[in-house]
């Protein structure tokens, strides 16, 4: 299993692991929440910070190879390849957003209100996960 630094690196291994066990049509509608205009400003918010840091870059790198390895092992056995792809896409968009916020939650500044409301906003579909 992937290593991820930071205090909160287990637990962002477990929500992937929790996330793909959710049904896909959940997935797909997560997903599609993720990417409504409203959501946008947050996950710029979140980016703005990335950029200011090579190393949490890479760590997010290796957080979205993880899910997206992880979910082709799940899915291998899809007999649609078609499907097998779509399903990749979705859950790979939904869960990565959830698991960057979780992974960057601890990291942010906590006056940075745009930042700390980004990493709600993005975790927010996933709460039922999180407990």
């Amino acid at each position: 299993m992937v290593q991820f630094e930071g205090t909160n690196g287990p637990e962002v291994e477990r929500f992937v692991q929790k996330a793909l066990d959710l049904p896909f049509d959940e997935l797909a509608a997560i997903c599609q929440r993720l990417l409504e205009p409203s959501v946008y400003q947050h996950r710029v918010a979140l980016r703005r910070l990335i950029n200011t840091d090579e190393k949490t870059g890479a760590e997010l790198k290796l957080l979205r190879e993880y899910i997206k390895v992880t979910a082709t092992e799940r899915w291998a056995k899809e007999p649609d390849w078609a499907m097998r792809s779509v399903k990749l896409h979705w859950a790979v968009q939904a869960i990565f957003s959830g698991a960057q916020g979780l992974m960057l939650r601890n990291s942010i500044n906590a006056e940075d209100k745009d930042s700390v409301e980004a990493v709600r906003a993005l975790t927010e579909p996933f709460q039922q996960l999180m407990s």
